[in-house]
């Protein structure tokens, strides 16, 4: 793990700010659909922060994946497929369960504290 200087500080922190504010407007609105693609966002923005972090940012996101579970653990590939099915399968298709949202709010929420460790300690 890298020491951070004040800039990469700052820089990481806008899209964990990010994530996060993705995460909490998913709390605010009424749609299942939109919430499923608030979720999606956060755990994109999350994705993003750790492909700037381990210098990844230039590959395609496939790519990006398989290298940060490499390196960090199935755990990121799990919650990017998690990301996916919350895109394509509850915003696109609006084939969603609302009493699934919970149990996706907690595991963004989980994704978002794993994101923290790993760039912030």
């Amino acid at each position: 793990m890298e020491t951070l200087n004040e800039s990469k500080k700052e820089f990481y922190t806008y899209f964990i700010s990010t994530s996060k504010f993705y995460y909490d407007l998913s709390n605010t609105v009424n749609s299942p659909i939109v919430v499923c693609e608030m979720l999606y966002e956060a755990i994109n923005a999350g994705i993003k922060l750790l492909s700037y972090y381990f210098s990844l940012q230039d590959k395609p996101r496939t790519e990006v994946v398989k290298e940060l579970s490499s390196i960090l653990g199935d755990w990121v590939e799990y919650y990017w497929n998690l990301g996916l099915t919350l895109h394509y399968d509850c915003y696109l298709s609006g084939n969603v369960d609302e009493d699934d949202i919970p149990l996706y709010e907690n595991q963004v929420k989980d994704f978002i504290s794993r994101v923290e460790e790993v760039v912030f300690g």
